[in-house]
């Protein structure tokens, strides 16, 4: 979902039409089970986490592009991530 709908520089929030497709795309060919459709805010966060490992040369500590995103979907909330991709 990341390379698909990535989170754009001074956008808020990532594409959620291209997320809602990635996840459908992907559920014809193993559906998701309840607890991996409930849990998928926090694995794509951590997916996020871990871009912090790789790139962390994009800024200090206080403020670098993969905390901007996880900031930006802790606003957001994971009911309406839920919501919007399922």
């Amino acid at each position: 979902m990341e390379y698909w709908s990535q989170f754009e520089r001074g956008e808020d929030i990532l594409d959620f039409r291209e997320s809602r497709f990635v996840v459908t795309e992907y559920m014809k060919y193993r559906p998701l089970a309840p607890v991996e459709k409930r849990h998928l805010f926090d694995v794509y966060q951590l997916s996020i986490l871990f871009d912090c490992i790789w790139y962390f040369e994009r800024g200090d500590i206080r403020d670098f592009y993969e905390r901007r995103k996880i900031d930006a979907l802790n606003r957001f909330g994971r009911d309406a991530f839920y919501n919007q991709l399922f």
